[in-house]
């Protein structure tokens, strides 16, 4: 049985067979910390579920041989440079052919889940037949593309409101939030939640014997995505989207809600065509551009502000309430905090009732938290709100790392004297050192008025696609 392997060998999945006829694809991305689904880790996949299709076993699992977990998602690198080519169309139409070959496998199929999951990854398990997943705190599954300008392309907006029903799909894909396996489960997104030493034992256990989903969840899949509930379901969609964003502004929730609409209810296929010419259009938004960039800003400043950096000032450009939060939480984290604008001397590290309350705050979660450690300020992290796209207040938070948050648009002489400071350049992607003195720069992403303006309605948060 599937004597297509012998010989062969494959750069990013070990194929093998165990002696009770279930097949175990494991992911191991060469050269690379994370499992994330790029071109040629698609291919491979494709080029193993033909061999497997010739020759059905009695079942196939797929997992993740990393530490970090399932897989985080799609290769954004990779995708903007599709983007430069002109070639999004191609990307996306592969990734659901590879997909759909697994979908359509003769055999059960099962996705093992340990960590994070999400993006690409969490496309992959709803193209499988199961979904197992480990109990420990660390397993989050998500779809958080349309936090980068898009939605779901490679099958999940086509698949998960078949699944688990219109109403907690697309609240899942439209906030991008993620669930633990727990909640995942509730929905019915997985079929089994185990511990993490068993999560592969569970897989092969469920492709030999199978499982019956709820016939309360069944019935709830089908109704929501009828005709009529669709008419009825998606204004009111659009309704709770607009309170957050603009549709000019940020105008992939709306065109999320516009395909399910107009294609949830046919053919898999015609869903899978439907969402693949939404995805593209979106890909070349300016919004999208922009929020991916932002993305890899982000990771930017995170190794920025490692404990080697030498940065021991930050620079924040604006001294309202969010800039003088800023500036005493990095007083309070051992910094030394610059605010910059009219209001400055109100918020200089060690002034101001603003800094005693961040100080107060501070202290308080420090006693709560476990083992008496305060809870690190990451960026990425948001200061209000509940992190939804379009949240007023949806600024990032720099606590420890070493870099200048833009608030407004002045600068102060003694900021950017400062040694070991930067700001970041969101038009070349970098993060760069301040200028020389009597120069001022504002980034372009900070203009008032731009929808990929940081600050005000803008969606950005943390992504894990």
């Amino acid at each position: 049985m599937l004597s297509g392997f012998d010989g062969l060998r494959f750069s990013h999945w070990l194929p093998e067979i165990r002696d009770d006829g279930v097949v175990v694809l494991s992911l191991d991305r060469q050269d690379s910390s994370v499992n994330a689904m790029s071109q040629d880790v698609l291919l491979e996949l494709g080029d193993l579920l033909e061999r497997i299709a010739m020759d059905p076993p009695k079942g196939v699992v797929i997992q993740s041989l990393k530490k970090a977990g399932f897989i985080a998602g799609a290769d954004l690198k990779e995708f903007q440079e599709f983007d430069r080519r002109g070639t999004v169309n191609d990307a996306i139409r592969r990734g659901q052919a590879t997909y759909q070959k697994l979908a359509e496998l003769p055999c059960p199929t099962v996705a093992a889940i340990h960590g994070h999951c999400l993006g690409g990854g969490t496309e992959l398990a709803l193209a499988c037949r199961y979904r197992v997943a480990s109990n420990d705190s660390s397993t989050r599954i998500g779809l958080p593309e349309t936090q980068l300008g898009i939605f779901p392309g490679w099958g999940g907006s086509a698949r998960l409101p078949q699944l688990v029903g219109a109403p907690a799909a697309m609240d899942m894909m439209l906030t991008g939030r993620t669930l633990s396996a727990s909640a995942a489960r509730g929905i019915g997104l997985v079929d089994k939640v185990v511990a993490p030493a068993v999560v592969l034992d569970t897989a092969v256990a469920l492709a030999l014997s199978g499982t019956t989903r709820p016939f309360k969840q069944r019935a709830t899949a089908w109704a929501t995505n009828t005709w009529l509930a669709r008419t009825l379901l998606a204004p009111q969609m659009v309704k709770q989207v607009a309170r957050k964003a603009k549709k000019d502004q940020y105008p992939a929730p709306y065109a999320l809600i516009s395909t399910w609409q107009r294609s949830g209810g046919k053919p898999v296929q015609a869903r899978l065509d439907a969402e693949r010419r939404a995805v593209v259009k979106l890909a070349s938004t300016p919004t999208a551009r922009n929020l991916i960039r932002i993305f890899f800003l982000t990771e930017r400043l995170k190794g920025l502000g490692g404990g080697d950096s030498g940065i021991r000032h930050v620079h924040v450009v604006g001294a309202g309430v969010m800039g003088g939060d800023i500036a005493a939480w990095a007083a309070y984290k051992g910094f030394e905090g610059h605010p910059a604008g009219p209001r400055a001397a109100l918020h200089r590290p060690g002034h101001g009732a603003r800094a005693g309350a961040v100080r107060q705050e501070g202290t308080r979660r420090e006693q709560a938290s476990r083992g008496g450690r305060a809870p690190a300020c990451r960026p990425g992290r948001q200061r209000r709100g509940r992190g939804r796209p379009g949240d007023r207040g949806d600024h990032r938070e720099p606590g420890s790392q070493a870099c200048a948050v833009p608030d407004a648009g002045t600068e102060d002489e003694a900021g950017r004297a400062a040694d070991h400071q930067y700001f970041v350049d969101s038009a070349g992607g970098t993060a760069r050192p301040y200028p020389a003195p009597g120069t001022v720069r504002r980034p372009a992403l900070l203009q008032p008025g731009r929808a990929d303006a940081v600050g005000g309605d803008h969606p950005s948060r943390r992504h894990g696609a």
